[in-house]
């Protein structure tokens, strides 16, 4: 995979190559995670020895160390959503529902909107899914972009509920 992810959705990989590559840059992430916590962790255990009235600020030293060790963690999560929402899109413009389908799959629940607050990635899931025939479940991923998503892809969410429901 390139480093740009709409240069590799012009490529539209194979789905199993890009779900692999997406799994192995999420352990990478964690394992990073990891490493900051036990590095920051032993940096402050060691600086509270050297400096006793570093106790007092204890408190602010630990929120600092969350945020230094969980900030580059949800960057790189962020990214590798966006990499899903750039495949889907890919899958989809070749018609090939059934990997976007997969590729799409964990835009629900709180995690999706967090990641993806706009409602894309949950929009084109629902497109997938609507593709494959899965219309109950498309009709539940267009609702929720309805309800929680934002500009563009809300209002194109509402543009498709209204014509399936004239086409019932």
């Amino acid at each position: 995979m390139t480093t740009d992810p709409a240069a590799a959705a012009a490529v539209a990989p194979p789905v199993e190559a890009a779900l692999a590559e997406l799994g192995r840059r999420h352990a990478r992430a964690l394992a990073w995670l990891g490493v900051r916590v036990v590095a920051l962790g032993f940096l402050l255990a060691v600086l509270s020895l050297q400096w006793a009235a570093l106790g007092r600020y204890r408190f602010a030293l630990d929120a600092l160390s969350g945020v230094l060790v969980l900030a580059p963690y949800f960057t790189a999560v962020g990214r590798l959503f966006a990499w899903r929402i750039a495949l889907g899109r890919a899958y989809l413009r070749e018609e090939r529902g059934e990997d976007a389908v997969r590729t799409l799959a964990v835009f629900e629940g709180l995690r999706a909107r967090v990641f993806d607050a706009t409602g894309e990635g949950r929009f084109l899931l629902g497109t997938a899914l609507r593709k494959r025939g899965k219309y109950d479940e498309a009709r539940r991923v267009f609702a929720d972009v309805r309800r929680f998503g934002g500009g563009e892809w809300q209002e194109r969410a509402a543009a498709e509920s209204e014509v399936e429901e004239r086409t019932r």
